[in-house]
């Protein structure tokens, strides 16, 4: 199979031709649980999951991603 429009080699799955993943090590990226005002019943462990769609070669591509987050603190 050759490779996607990232260039990497894509893995056939059932309902979608291309499956990715990537994984990034603890990122630390500040308090936005104060700069968004989140109440303290909010810490702990979430999952954030973002949906979109492309047109790519005039095929329309939808795609999610999930980022598992934690909040730590308020």
């Amino acid at each position: 199979m050759p490779p996607g429009p990232s260039g990497i080699e894509p893995k056939p799955t059932g309902e979608s031709f291309y499956q990715h993943e990537e994984f990034v090590e603890n990122v630390t990226i500040g308090n936005y649980a104060e700069l968004l005002q989140v109440p303290p019943s909010f810490i702990g462990e979430w999952r954030l999951f973002f949906s979109f769609a492309t047109n790519r070669n005039g095929v329309r591509v939808e795609e999610c991603l999930m980022i598992p987050m934690t909040v730590a603190e308020v």
